[in-house]
């Protein structure tokens, strides 16, 4: 749930990522027009190279460790569930384990991968405004129409109004320091976001989908087939079909649909979970479960 409190670790890993934003717009921030040279944009190009890789170097270690313990607190969580449901540990194993670190690991690198390339887009669009403001008096009706598209509706304004050199440079800063503080520097399918809410959302994820798999693995061990979506407080419209309902693990139960597909979470930041159950233990609440 996006109100649900972060655990330890995934407070840890938010933590890492708000750090690393407020470096990054540090950064980003000493840039001037005014001042503007190649070799200040390379000198802060390493800057947030080296703040980037820092970064993917602790999110690894720190997701890992937080993983495991989401992923082996559930499954605590679930064999004790099974047992009071008469169930025995018929077999070892953590194959979803895994397959939570590595997915985990893949999806934060590659978002990490996505500040350095926004990076260099700021640093295009402060070489294209001081390019334009040291030339903004020798425009002429050929150039016109190639400024205006490289610099946008400012260098319109500008030529259109005669402005003078400090004034444009000082509305080409104030539009780029507007997108740099925002801080939107992951770039996911075409959509940027904020650096540390991305990184939350991601890891309560992720964490989820360690925890469903934690939960499977152990009623696996056990021999337990079925298992019960979670219920709670103004669960959105496409979990709320599912909660209360019982699912087979194998898809193979008679009267119960197969969990495969059907596995929370279902969306970024879902915060239901799946619980071991039985026919016993459906009959004695002396309810019918949804199947």
């Amino acid at each position: 749930m996006p109100g649900e409190k972060l655990s330890a670790g995934e407070a840890r890993i938010v933590g890492l990522y708000a750090a690393a934003k407020k470096r990054v717009l540090g950064e980003l921030t000493r840039m001037a027009i005014s001042s503007y040279n190649e070799s200040m944009a390379q000198e802060t190009r390493k800057k947030v190279d080296a703040i980037v890789s820092a970064l993917n170097a602790a999110v690894v270690r720190e997701g890992a460790r937080a993983v495991r313990s989401a992923y082996r607190g559930r499954v605590a969580a679930t064999a004790v569930r099974a047992e009071i449901l008469g169930f025995e540990e018929a077999r070892k194993g953590s194959p979803g384990l895994s397959e939570s670190l590595a997915r985990l690991r893949q999806y934060l690198l590659e978002a990490n991968a996505t500040i350095r390339r926004s990076v260099d887009n700021f640093l295009a669009a402060f070489r294209i405004a001081a390019g334009a403001a040291s030339r903004i008096q020798e425009f002429d009706d050929v150039e016109r129409d190639l400024y205006i598209a490289e610099v946008g509706e400012a260098a319109a304004v500008a030529v259109a109004s005669s402005w003078s050199r400090r004034r444009l440079t000082s509305m080409l800063m104030e539009k780029i320091y507007k997108l740099v503080e925002a801080g939107d520097f992951i770039v996911i399918n075409g959509r940027n976001y904020d650096i540390a809410k991305y990184a939350k959302m991601v890891v309560r994820t992720e964490f989820r989908k360690a925890q469903t798999a934690a939960a499977r693995d152990t009623c696996a061990r056990y021999e337990c087939d079925l298992v019960e979506w979670s219920r709670h407080a103004n669960a959105c419209e496409l979990c709320r079909p599912h909660e209360g309902r019982v699912f087979s693990l194998s898809g193979k139960d008679p009267i119960y649909p197969p969990l495969s597909g059907n596995e929370p979470p279902l969306h970024p930041n879902c915060g239901h979970s799946i619980l071991a159950t039985s026919r016993e233990a459906i009959g004695a609440r002396g309810e019918e479960a949804l199947a």
